[in-house]
């Protein structure tokens, strides 16, 4: 587990990275002692993420066995937080880009915590879509579109690579997501 510290600059880094600021990187443990802890990011996300299924679970307006529910998205959630680096491993390898893997997972590991917090944001003002109209709407699809724009970032100054690798690997990225997402919605 990493300390307090190492959290706070760790999300620091990543607070940078939301900015387009490359030097957010520096803030992180590159060592593969900083690979591990990076994990530790899935305990920060775990409470957003409850809300962000919750939400959706509440949306769908549809009974869903809660006990089932839990189930299938804590194997998701897992399966989430092992897909892309289990994924990356290879990637990198093709691309040539093997020796920024740690740098990349790390990144990315971190990346996750501001990425939810602004999902979650998102969620609730989109919830209250009666008072904002389309405006829950239009929240949603631009922190979508603003979140993806700092995952390529992120890509970007973790593997030092060109602009079209990093969109490349983001749209893996996403439908990796996508297939998991869809695959647990299916059997909840």
């Amino acid at each position: 587990m990493p300390s307090a510290r190492e959290v706070v600059a760790a999300l620091y880094g990543a607070w940078r990275l939301m900015r387009f600021d490359a030097g957010g990187m520096a803030w992180f443990d590159v060592s593969i002692t900083g690979f591990w802890r990076s994990f530790f990011a899935a305990v920060l996300v775990a409470p957003g993420f409850a809300v962000l299924l919750a939400l959706d679970l509440a949306a769908r307006g549809e009974p869903v066995g809660f006990g089932r529910a839990i189930v299938v998205w804590i194997v998701a959630y897992a399966v989430m937080w092992a897909a892309f680096p289990i994924a990356a491993i290879l990637i990198t390898r093709l691309l040539g880009l093997g020796g920024r893997y740690i740098p990349l997972i790390i990144a990315y590991n971190w990346a996750n915590v501001p990425q939810v917090l602004l999902n979650l944001l998102a969620a609730l003002i989109s919830a209250g879509g009666n008072e904002l109209g389309e405006g829950g709407g239009l929240v949603v699809l631009a922190t979508f579109i603003y979140l993806r724009v700092y995952l390529w970032f992120v890509m970007r100054a973790a593997l030092e690579t060109t602009s079209l690798t990093a969109v490349a690997i983001v749209l893996f990225d996403l439908v990796i997501g996508a297939i998991i997402g869809f695959t647990a919605s299916r059997l909840v």
